[in-house]
């Protein structure tokens, strides 16, 4: 019998984009549960979040950020792959499968095909936001393919890469808890999954970029000018601690732009 998967959703007020993330999620295979994550909605937004059906909700006390959302989520959770998607992720056909399927062939972690969506603030819809996360010359992680068509075809190419989003990742469930999670170190917005996925990397699990998991992004859709996920405080703050961590990364653009497919 295949693996079921658990979706963990961590949500900051955006009820309508959150329900419009869980319609996409009814007809995709192998979900076996959905997690929403309330991280200090509205009261009102909140409570809505209580009546929505086919799903379990918990509401953090305050705002706890993403970091500490998804590790909650995943710790209520209980299938043994559990996706981290951003609320404000949509489906295209049926991308869970897809990525199941690297999980099922070995692999321990599995990001997706992201394209902006309609409304985005960061990039023209149908255009790539993410087809797996790379580390320039510098060693800052980066989206090597952001902005190019949707169906470009160096987008269309399963590899195995050192990083990917965790606006949707995929992960072995005891992968993540040897690994324990996103670390709490990590300030807002940025870095903490690719920390995840380097750690991966450290312990010789490999990760999958999967082309034929699609998912419309508009990215950072909770995000308002008093609520902001990603500032440069935080930035700095989490590269730096990257660096201590791991090490400057290895320039790894040969995979992107060098490349040979499955």
């Amino acid at each position: 019998m295949a693996k079921l998967v658990s979706v963990v959703v961590p949500a900051h007020n955006q009820i309508g984009l959150l329900l419009k993330c869980l319609e996409h999620l009814r007809s995709a295979s192998r979900v076996g549960e959905v997690v929403v994550v309330d991280d200090g909605s509205e009261p009102d937004q909140a409570q809505a979040m209580d009546n929505i059906g086919g799903c379990r909700v918990f509401h953090n006390d305050g705002s706890s950020g993403f970091v500490k959302s998804c590790n909650r989520g995943a710790k209520k959770s209980e299938h043994p792959y559990i996706l981290l998607l951003n609320s404000d992720a949509f489906a295209v056909g049926d991308p869970i499968a897809a990525m199941a399927a690297n999980l099922d062939e070995g692999y321990a972690i599995c990001g997706a095909r992201l394209l902006f969506a309609r409304g985005s603030r960061y990039g023209q819809e149908g255009t790539i936001q993410h087809a797996g996360v790379g580390f320039n010359k510098f060693g800052i992680p980066y989206h090597p393919l952001m902005g190019m068509p949707g169906d470009e075809p160096v987008a269309l190419v399963w590899r195995s890469v050192n990083a990917v989003t965790g606006a949707a990742m995929m992960v072995k469930r005891e992968i993540w808890d040897r690994i324990g999670g996103f670390s709490s170190s990590y300030g807002r917005g940025v870095y903490e999954d690719c920390d995840f996925c380097l750690s991966a990397r450290k312990l010789k699990y490999e990760i999958a970029y999967e082309p034929k998991a699609v998912w419309h992004h508009l990215m950072h859709g909770s995000q308002t000018d008093t609520n902001n996920f990603f500032n440069q405080k935080d930035h700095d703050h989490n590269l730096s601690l990257l660096f201590t961590k791991h090490g400057q990364p290895a320039c790894d653009d040969a995979i992107y732009f060098n490349i040979r497919g499955k």
